[in-house]
């Protein structure tokens, strides 16, 4: 493997998040709630836009305003993020890569019920 080749591969979070955005476009708030729920825990916020501004710098995250939506009050407005063809792409392939691993997995004679 390229010593950079994982740097082309989404990281846990970001696979997180092009999981929630494949269900629906999500505002910033939304988003963190959503992955924070799939994870069963806490998501330092500076990680998770740390996280997410580099899936958007990859395009695989895609961001628009209100998505017709009423906005909550004056001001800036609200930004929505929506996963890319790009993230679907990324999303696809990270998924089946991941159903090859548990079929070497159970090959090795590893069974689900052993996971902690």
């Amino acid at each position: 493997m390229r010593k950079n080749a994982r740097a082309d591969l989404p990281s846990d979070l970001q696979l997180d998040v092009l999981l929630v955005l494949y269900e629906g476009a999500r505002s910033s708030g939304e988003l963190v709630e959503s992955v924070t729920d799939l994870r069963r825990r806490e998501v330092a916020l500076a990680t998770f836009y740390r996280q997410l501004q580099k899936a958007l710098d990859r395009g695989w995250v895609g961001v628009s305003e209100a998505e017709g939506r009423e906005q909550p009050g004056p001001g800036r407005p609200e930004r929505w993020y929506r996963i890319s063809p790009a993230g679907e792409t990324v999303l696809r392939l990270e998924m089946q890569r991941l159903r090859h691993r548990m079929a070497r997995a159970r090959a090795c004679g590893l069974a689900e019920e052993q996971a902690p």
